[in-house]
C-alpha cells in the first residue's frame, strides 16, 4: 500500500507540474494568434480570454496512460485513445470555428462505441438496483452509451464561471479515486490521480487576474469523457470485488449520481424550465444554478464554485452513509423529495427577483 500511495504521489506531482508549465505556453500561443474566447450576453466574463486550457488536460491523460499501463489493461487502453483523440479534437474546433450540436453530439457517440466494444467496460448486471439483477446484453449497452452522453454533456454544460468545472471535476475524481483504490483498480486510480494533479494547476490559471485561461470544450468533453468513462468501468468491476465498497451493493447507481450531482441535477434543472416555457433545451442561457448565484445573491466566481463544490461533497458524503443503511427505494424516494424542493425554490427565486426588479425600474 505504502508502494501504492508513492507511486500515485509521482503521478500527481507529475501532472500537475506538467500542466503548471504547459498552460503558459498555450497562453502565450492563443494571445499571440489572437484565438480568445469573444465574450457573448451570457458570459460571465468582460474580456477576451484563452480557452483552450484543454490541451494540457489532454497532453497529461496521455502521457499518465503510456506510464500506467501494463500488459493486464493494455485493451482497455487502447479503445479508450481513440475516443480521447476524437473529444479533444472536437473540443478543439468547436473552441475556435464552434460546431453545432448534433456534430458534438455525433463525435460522442463515436467515441463512446469505441470503448463500449471492449468487453471490460461492458456492464453485465445492476446488482439488485429496484430488484434488478441480469439485465440483456441489448438493454444495457444502449442505457450505457446514454448515461455517458448524459455525464460528458452535463459536465460540459457546468464550465460555466471561473473554477466550477475544476472544483467539481476534482471532488469527482477524488471520490472516483478512492473507490478505485479499494477495489485495487490501480490504473482507474492512476488516471484519476492524474487529472486531479492537472485540474489543481489549472485552477492556479483559471483564478488568475493576469494569466487566465478556460478549459473550453476541449477541456471539458475531455474530462467530461473521463469521467464517464471512470464510471462505467466501475459498473463493469466483478461483483465480488465491488463488494468491498462501503456501501450496499444495490445503491451503486444512486452512490454514482450523488457524487454527479452537480452536473446532473444543473443539467435537468434547466432543460425542464426550457422545456416549460417552450424553448430549445439546448439554448444557451444564464439559468444556471452557477448563473444564479451570480447575478442574484452578488457572489464572486470563486464562491459560487467553492459553495457548490462544498454542496457536492457534503451531499456525497450524507448519500453514502444513507446508502449503507438504506434500500435503494427509499434513496430514490428522499433524491426525488430533494430534487423537487429544491429545483422549485429555484424557480420561485428567479420570478421573485424579476418582479422586484421591475418594481424598481417601473
Amino acid at each position: 500500500m505504502s508502494y501504492t500511495l508513492l507511486y500515485m504521489s509521482v503521478h500527481l506531482i507529475t501532472s500537475f507540474l506538467i500542466t503548471l508549465l504547459l498552460l503558459p505556453k498555450i497562453i502565450n500561443v492563443v494571445h499571440f494568434k489572437r484565438l480568445m474566447d469573444e465574450p457573448t450576453e451570457r458570459s460571465s466574463h468582460v474580456q477576451k480570454i484563452p480557452s483552450l486550457g484543454g490541451i494540457a488536460f489532454y497532453v497529461s491523460i496521455v502521457l499518465g496512460l503510456y506510464f500506467l499501463h501494463d500488459e493486464e489493461n493494455i485493451n482497455e487502453i487502447m479503445s479508450l485513445i481513440p475516443g480521447l483523440l476524437i473529444l479533444f479534437i472536437v473540443g478543439l474546433k468547436d473552441d475556435l470555428v464552434v460546431l453545432s450540436p448534433f456534430s458534438k453530439l455525433l463525435a460522442q457517440v463515436v467515441a463512446i462505441t469505441f470503448v463500449l466494444v471492449e468487453p471490460t467496460f461492458q456492464i453485465q448486471q445492476l446488482y439488485g438496483f429496484l430488484g434488478l439483477e441480469n439485465v440483456p446484453m441489448y438493454i444495457l449497452l444502449p442505457i450505457t452509451g446514454f448515461v455517458m452522453l448524459a455525464i460528458i454533456n452535463s459536465f460540459n454544460l457546468i464550465d460555466g464561471i471561473d473554477g466550477l468545472a475544476s472544483i467539481v471535476g476534482i471532488i469527482i475524481f477524488s471520490i472516483l479515486g478512492s473507490m478505485f483504490f479499494m477495489l485495487h483498480m490501480y490504473l482507474y486510480l492512476g488516471i484519476s490521480v492524474v487529472l486531479i494533479g492537472s485540474l489543481l494547476a489549472f485552477l492556479r490559471f483559471n483564478l488568475s487576474k493576469n494569466k487566465k485561461i478556460f478549459m473550453g470544450d476541449t477541456g471539458s468533453l475531455v474530462l467530461g469523457f473521463m469521467i464517464a468513462v471512470l464510471v462505467v468501468r466501475l459498473f463493469a468491476a466483478p461483483q465480488a470485488d465491488l463488494r468491498s465498497l462501503p456501501f450496499m451493493l444495490e445503491n451503486l447507481p444512486l452512490v454514482i449520481l450523488s457524487v454527479l450531482v452537480v452536473p446532473f441535477f444543473d443539467t435537468t434543472r434547466v432543460f425542464t424550465v426550457r422545456l416549460i416555457k417552450k424553448k430549445n433545451p439546448f439554448a444557451p442561457d444564464r439559468n444556471h444554478v452557477h448563473h444564479i448565484l451570480i447575478d442574484y445573491f452578488k457572489f464572486s466566481h470563486i464562491k459560487a464554485s467553492l459553495v457548490i463544490g462544498i454542496i457536492n461533497l457534503l451531499f456525497t458524503t450524507v448519500f453514502l452513509m444513507l446508502s449503507s443503511v438504506l434500500p435503494s427505494i427509499s434513496i430514490i424516494f428522499l433524491m426525488i423529495v430533494i430534487f423537487i424542493t429544491v429545483a422549485y425554490s429555484l424557480y420561485r427565486l428567479n420570478i421573485l427577483v424579476k418582479k422586484m426588479r421591475k418594481s424598481v425600474f417601473s
